[in-house]
């Protein structure tokens, strides 16, 4: 597994995001499980779940709220890239030669406004990383 950050995202903090969103779902699936083990919870972890919305295979993304350290509250969705950029984000192009390369490739976006059940979260969801897991794409999923 290796997180790729966006838009100058920090590395050590996405990291601090994945290791929390695994703690967000008590059944995780293929993907989420990668994920917890390449980034296990920590003993002492600061930062707590405030909210959970599990994987759809309709909305091809989860989402999980937290208390960070210092008691921000932040939301965030991770799941399908082309479902969570806009058709003309140029990191479409690097997805696409990681999944010809048989990677999967998850986006993890930071939610702005009102939580992760809100109108159009996933739409203004601002791209902080991906997660390249190192597990083959299922032949179905496009």
């Amino acid at each position: 597994t290796e997180v790729r950050p966006l838009n100058g995202s920090d590395e050590a903090y996405v990291e601090e995001v994945l290791r929390t969103f695994g703690a967000s779902d008590p059944r995780p699936n293929a993907s989420l499980q990668a994920i917890i083990d390449a980034y296990p919870r920590r003993e002492e972890a600061a930062w707590t779940v405030t909210d959970a919305m599990p994987f759809s295979s309709a909305r091809k993304y989860s989402g999980a709220a937290f208390a960070e350290a210092d008691g921000t509250a932040s939301a965030w969705l991770l799941g399908a890239p082309d479902v969570l950029l806009s058709e003309d984000d140029t990191t479409l192009a690097e997805i696409e030669q990681l999944n010809q390369q048989g990677l999967r490739v998850l986006l993890l976006a930071r939610v702005r406004g009102d939580g992760l059940d809100a109108p159009g979260a996933a739409a203004g969801a601002a791209p902080t990383a991906l997660v390249v897991l190192e597990q083959r794409l299922r032949p179905d999923a496009g």
